[in-house]
């Protein structure tokens, strides 16, 4: 069995070297019956008076027939009895169970018991006829499953079928294992005919079998009859209509398949006709998706059988003309804007071919100049007049590729090259991101220009540009097309707003110093600014030599591990936050003079100041240096805390505003306090939370006043489809944007969590299709709906079971139609025309289809008039112990500016910040310039949860008190002004008596999961007893002198064999089996770390599911509702509904509150950005 290493050396925090060996058992196996010799059951005898079968079946109380039949049917030619007080044995006399595979491997076992007629009822020896050696076996089957309460099990033999009644009391131990192992099978498939349509993964599975309450280790159960299992659901795929989808692929399944290793070979035969008896269940007829006539139109192709188009009428088609759609200019000049980067793909830039077509002669000269040459009004190309300002069509340098269309901007002679316009560039629709969904004849304005021959001209274009109606709000659902309208702009303009804009963003970018003040990014810094740096700029003098024998320092201090999930041992260090006190010019380059601010974390107590300081303290220092400006990554404010009623609400009010109350000194790691000089910073303020007034000074001897986080005079009325409990609307709440005003939610748990957690906001628990149906029907205010222009703000994130990487096998029909629901959102939005629309999914959103949903997704938000963008975002990075990166799209109608994504503002692990994604070969990002640091630490377990109360597993109180204050910022955010002192859905499920003896063995030290299981025996709270797990078997990889660590023979090279299995061993048997295929199933019964983070949060912990690492850091259980909740970022005063399942499946398919925060705020922005008067 694979074993990790773990090391532990006190100061450097590495693990002593520990290495668990199995013990040495015995492990001698019958060669017949693959049993192990000193635990293998005998059999007792053969009954009294018993006969051979041959002979026992002549006995006349067997006999259905009296001799005198004319005809007999040939079905009853081979006769049918019944076996009661039956043992199965070998020809060692071994007893053996008859499911392990020896019958499908040819091994000879034979029976004992009293037949009995097949109409006898009477399961008792009494009447019965007496045999031994009945057999051997040929094989053995179940009659199916109905439906009903029983599944008989029989035997065939040369001679006779025989139903199984009861056992002998020597045999019923293993009977009773092969009936539960049947019962379990029924459970399951019966499960999957049910659910098929629901995709369901290996969670719903155990939390399904659970519920039937038929089995105390649901898991262990499930594992160790995977095999038997996996082979009924084949057999029933076999016999299923070739159009069903096969169980078998379903995501539970698959899942079952790798953990358990389950391996399909040969058809075995192991039932019995039973394709007659499986009852086999209609598929549900689900609502088709209910869309509007464009985005019906958009997305028919692509979801023929989702989308209801009766009684449809479909509107014209487009001219056959060029047009021309001309994004914000706003959006247009910022560096890696998102709906440039979405538009045009870089590696797609065109370039003009430079050939010479037509002979060129000059019309009219032009009465302008630029960069001192000679410009033209109008010129004649071959016969073609071509003037300032006209499009124009160009070839390509690829001849495969249509021809390029330009704007004739000026035209001008710089000898020694003639004839030369200079042409601002459209990009077409195909070579943006949608692709082959675009209008084959639409066009995209981008900062692209070049200088170009006039003679390369192959004609003339046509090009119009087309605005939104006035109405534009109100005609939400019509298909018909807007008239052509006249371009806006002059066609004699000279300027080229390409140019114009390359300018300006240049401009933006590049630091400009004047009169002590360098301009960055639209970003004033002087003499007293705070700066945040790049970590490289300066290292920090930490003393990690600690006293480890400091009670409070042992109890904190983390230990190193290997690379593992959960783990922040590779997550980057925050910026460096400074106080510039000098700038000076040297020739090229701005330099300044930075006091340095120390963090908590590193100081000599950054252990334990780390986590109870709040994340905007500092400590003052003596430490000063000198850098480039190129080091700055950004501006915060800086305050010292007397000057200020209230730091802790200051630093709330606004962003990356940090204050001091001591300083360190990093030579002599002391503590002491502030100087005079620096107890002025801050002073001015005449704002609320400052004590502090200025006088006398001029405006350039003043610092800045700090930022405050914009807000809007009157929140967008918000409509969530797909609410779940409200994640979403909760984040975009809290940032101001917005108050929920409609939810849709089917789930009723979900809802009514929705609905407590929102007292004025009308929540439906209905199908969004029926309800779309009813509004498009002009049924809106009977059934409660808003009206149109009364949604200002829609959002939502449609069922991403299709999508999600933790539902790998998402294939079929139901998928399909969960996924058209994007099409009903859709058609959400252009009904009612919101302001501003988000949509939220998972990150592989983005690849489902190759790309195609997301290109029709945008191509449809495009035709409705909306400008749009999307990105990929990391939970994390806005203060969630959490990896979740998930899809944010956004959309912002005409006269409104398009939102940016939010800055992270949490450093986080560099395996979870991949952000960047492909599609048809090209790369796209969110546009967020902070890519390696962040303002603030990365948010860790220890944050979130570690002053909630101590519990037990199966914790059912679903309130209780805390037992103690707040200890992080991240708690105090949780626990936020509320004085109530008791702490909700603090529970957690209660795993099994085995489950729960594993979960207690597992070490508490950082990275441990099942591989640091001890191969003991212990006793189990139910008064049980483990087993050994034992090893028989040296795999091909080990060394001969190693101690075999094969648990199946498949270790070996051959083929799994089922007698191989083990059961009821602390060490799960099928993790070892399979350890070598997948990554030895790292994390599996894993401890969260108290310094690490939690992994995506999933609607049912479980240790064996696919985000094992799920058991709390000290304490032996999973986790509970509340610690996962926190993990999200849902406030304390947050209430969830339903049952303890009901509650996690809300939880993990939320949007994390803070996420949706920092979008908010920034959609805010943008919203108040709309209407300032550009100077």
């Amino acid at each position: 069995m694979l074993r990790k290493k773990k090391k532990i050396k006190s100061i450097d925090h590495l693990k002593e070297e520990i290495k668990i060996e199995s013990p040495k058992i015995k492990s001698e196996r019958c060669i017949r019956c693959k049993q192990f010799l000193d635990i293998v059951p005998l059999y007792n005898g053969h009954p009294n008076n018993s006969n051979e079968e041959f002979i026992a079946l002549t006995d006349d109380r067997l006999s259905l027939f009296t001799g005198k039949e004319e005809n007999i049917n040939e079905n009853d030619e081979f006769p049918t009895h019944k076996i009661t007080h039956f043992s199965i044995y070998d020809d060692k006399g071994h007893l053996c169970p008859f499911d392990t595979g020896l019958v499908e491997s040819n091994v000879e076992l034979f029976f004992s018991g009293y037949i009995k007629p097949v109409y006898e009822e009477d399961a008792s020896p009494n009447n019965g006829v007496a045999g031994h050696d009945l057999g051997p076996i040929n094989e053995w089957w179940t009659a199916g499953y109905d439906g009903g309460e029983k599944l008989p099990m029989g035997f065939s033999t040369g001679y006779a079928e025989y139903y199984l009644m009861d056992p002998s009391p020597e045999y019923e131990p293993i009977y009773k294992k092969i009936q539960e192992k049947v019962k379990l099978c029924k459970i399951v498939i019966e499960f999957l005919l049910d659910q098929v349509w629901e995709n369901p993964n290996y969670e719903d599975l155990v939390q399904h079998v659970e519920t039937c309450g038929e089995y105390a280790e649901v898991e262990d159960t499930l594992l160790q009859h995977a095999q038997f299992i996996c082979d009924q659901v084949v057999n029933y795929d076999r016999v299923s209509p070739d159009d069903e989808k096969p169980l078998i692929s379903l995501p539970c399944m698959r899942s079952l398949v790798n953990m358990a290793g389950v391996t399909f070979q040969k058809r075995r035969k192991m039932r019995k006709a039973e394709s007659q008896s499986l009852k086999i269940k209609k598929k549900p007829i689900w609502t088709k998706a209910v869309t509007t006539n464009l985005v019906r139109d958009v997305f028919e192709h692509f979801f023929p059988d989702q989308i209801d188009i009766k009684n449809e009428n479909k509107g014209p088609k487009k001219n056959d003309v060029v047009y021309a759609k001309l994004v914000s200019l706003l959006i247009a000049i910022m560096k890696k804007s998102p709906i440039i980067k979405m538009i045009l793909k870089k590696d797609k830039q065109k370039a003009c071919s430079k050939r010479i077509l037509h002979t060129v002669k000059w019309e009219e000269k032009s009465t302008i100049t630029v960069k001192g040459s000679e410009c033209y009004s109008s010129a004649l190309v071959g016969e073609v007049i071509i003037k300032q300002g006209d499009f124009v069509m160009l070839k390509s340098e690829n001849p495969n590729e249509p021809l390029c269309i330009a704007k004739v901007i000026y035209m001008y002679d710089k000898p020694p090259q003639k004839y030369m316009f200079h042409g601002h560039l459209f990009c077409r629709g195909t070579d943006t991101i949608l692709g082959e969904t675009a209008d084959p004849r639409e066009l995209f304005l981008v900062d692209n220009c070049e200088d170009l021959p006039l003679g390369g001209i192959v004609r003339k274009a046509e090009v119009e540009y087309r605005g939104m109606p006035e109405n534009w709000f109100e005609v939400g659902g019509d298909l018909n097309l807007q008239e052509p309208l006249e371009d806006d702009e002059n066609g004699a303009n000279n300027k080229c707003l390409s140019c114009r804009r390359k300018s300006e963003q240049k401009k933006f970018e590049t630091p400009m110093y004047d009169e002590g003040c360098i301009k960055w990014k639209n970003v004033e810094y002087r003499i007293g600014s705070g700066v945040f740096l790049n970590p490289e700029t300066y290292k920090f003098k930490i003393n990690r030599e600690l006293d480890i024998s400091d009670p409070l320092v042992s109890r904190i201090l983390p230990k190193k591990t290997e690379n593992v999930k959960g783990s922040n041992l590779d997550t980057p260090e925050a910026f460096t936050i400074g106080q510039i006190e000098n700038i000076k010019k040297e020739n090229n380059d701005i330099k300044i003079k930075v006091r340095i601010f120390y963090r908590p974390e590193n100081t000599i107590s950054s252990i334990f100041l780390g986590h109870v300081k709040d994340l905007n303290f500092l400590y003052y220092t003596e430490e000063v240096i000198t850098t480039s400006f190129d080091n700055v990554e950004g501006k915060c404010f800086l305050a010292f805390g007397d000057n200020l009623e209230s730091p802790a609400h200051w630093s709330n009010e606004g962003p990356f505003r940090f204050y001091f109350t001591e300083t360190y000194d990093p030579k002599t790691h002391k503590f002491d306090e502030v100087p005079m000089n620096a107890r002025k910073i801050g002073m001015l303020g005449k704002g609320k939370g400052c004590k502090g007034k200025a006088k006398g000074k001029s405006n350039k001897e003043l610092p800045e006043l700090p930022t405050k986080w914009e807000k809007v005079d009157q929140p967008l009325r918000c409509m969530d489809v797909f609410a779940g409990c409200g994640g979403l609307s909760e984040g975009l709440h809290q940032s101001g944007i917005s108050e929920p005003k409609w939810a849709i939610e089917k789930e009723a748990p979900a809802a009514q969590a929705f609905r407590l957690n929102n007292d004025d906001c009308k929540v439906f628990t209905d199908d969004c299709n029926a309800l779309l149906k009813a509004v498009l029907n002009g049924q809106a205010k009977e059934k409660n709906m808003p009206c149109k222009g009364e949604v200002e703000m829609l959002v939502g994130g449609p069922p991403c079971q299709g999508f999600s990487g933790m539902n790998r096998f998402n294939a079929g029909q139901y998928s399909l139609f969960k996924n058209s629901l994007v099409v009903s959102y859709l058609s959400y939005c252009e009904y009612y025309r919101p302001k501003y629309f988000i949509l939220e999914n998972v990150r592989n959103f983005v690849s489902f289809k190759r790309g195609m949903v997301l290109k029709l997704t945008l191509r449809c938000l495009l035709a409705m008039g909306y400008q749009v963008t999307f990105g990929i975002l990391q939970a994390g990075h806005y203060g969630v112990p959490q990896t979740r990166r998930r899809l944010i799209l956004m959309a912002a109608a005409p006269g409104y500016a398009l939102p940016k994504y939010p800055e992270p503002l949490h450093v986080f692990n560099k395996r979870g910040t991949q952000l960047s994604f492909a599609v048809d070969g090209s790369r796209y990002h969110n546009g967020c310039y902070w890519t390696e640091s962040a303002p603030y630490r990365t948010i860790c377990v220890r944050d979130a949860m570690s002053d909630l109360p101590d519990i037990k597993n199966g914790w059912s109180k679903t309130e209780m008190p805390y037992d103690g204050e707040t200890i992080s910022h991240f708690q105090k955010m949780m626990r936020g002004n509320d004085e109530n002192s008791m702490v909700k859905d603090h529970v957690c499920k209660e795993m099994s008596a085995i489950v729960e003896a594993r979960i207690t063995q597992i070490p508490t030290y950082p990275g441990a999961d099942w591989r640091d299981l001890p191969n003991i025996a212990v006793k189990l709270n139910d008064g049980t007893m483990t087993s050994i797990l034992r090893f028989p078997y040296r795999t091909k990889k080990q060394n001969k002198n190693d101690p075999p660590r094969g648990v199946c023979q498949c270790a070996t090279g051959g083929p799994c064999d089922p007698v191989d299995r083990q059961f009821n061993t602390l060490i799960p048997w099928c993790l070892p089996h399979t350890a070598d295929r997948h990554n030895n199933w790292a994390g599996l019964y894993g401890r969260l770390e108290w310094d690490g983070f939690f992994g995506t949060t999933i609607t049912n912990p479980e240790p064996m599911g696919k985000q094992g690492r799920v058991l709390h850091p000290e304490q032996n259980r999973v986790v509970s509702v509340r610690e996962c909740a926190r993990s999200q970022g849902f406030p304390d005063r947050f209430i969830f509904c339903g049952n303890i399942l009901d509650k996690h499946r809300q939880v993990g398919n939320a949007v994390p509150p803070p996420l949706a925060a920092a979008v908010g705020r920034e959609i805010c922005k943008a919203f108040l950005s709309s209407f300032k008067t550009e100077l």
